[in-house]
């Protein structure tokens, strides 16, 4: 069987049917390290000297950092809690299968998102003769905020396919 990319329904019928074997259900394990280690590189384009964001900015992302982390804590944390109320089994396997697709969504949202607000940017950009620092920072700030947003989207979209993964080995369908 090939890997699910799209469709959270059909992943989940694959796993409670039993039809993965163990390095299907690897191989997307596999693919969110790799994407996760991949998304490191985006901070390599950042010039380490020249215009330094100023200090409150700084402190804004220190913040959304920080918010980031308790909304992927707790939101593992609540798809955990979903797998044991469905059997307490497997939560590694099913994790890493069912965050394939539901990352593929993110992306196919997100996407198109990201580059009408880097088009919005570049447009304002141009607007204003010189550099207009201020509207950059409000900018930075604005983007900063969509990090936690998107989290919560992300492990809330997971929790409801754990769900519906339950709802289907209970024999019922969602």
């Amino acid at each position: 069987m090939s890997m699910i990319w799209f469709s959270s329904k059909k992943l989940e019928k694959a796993l409670s049917e039993g039809v993965l074997s163990d390095w299907e259900k690897a191989k997307y394990l596999v693919l969110m390290a790799v994407l996760s280690a991949l998304s490191g590189s985006a901070y390599l384009p950042r010039p380490i000297y020249g215009r330094r964001l100023p200090a409150e900015i700084r402190a804004f992302y220190l913040a959304f950092g920080v918010i980031g982390m308790l909304v992927v804590y707790f939101g593992i944390k609540r798809c955990f809690n979903t797998n044991q109320k469905i059997d307490a089994e497997r939560f590694f396997e099913r994790m890493a299968c069912l965050s394939v697709p539901v990352s593929a969504k993110m992306v196919v949202f997100c996407l198109p998102a990201f580059l009408v607000v880097l088009w919005a940017a570049v447009l304002l950009g141009r607007s204003h003769s010189e550099p207009h620092e201020e509207t950059t920072n409000e900018l930075v700030v604005a983007l900063g905020c969509l990090g936690p947003v998107l989290l919560y989207l992300y492990y809330w979209m997971l929790n409801r396919s754990f769900a519906r993964l339950g709802a289907l080995l209970r024999g019922g369908q969602e």
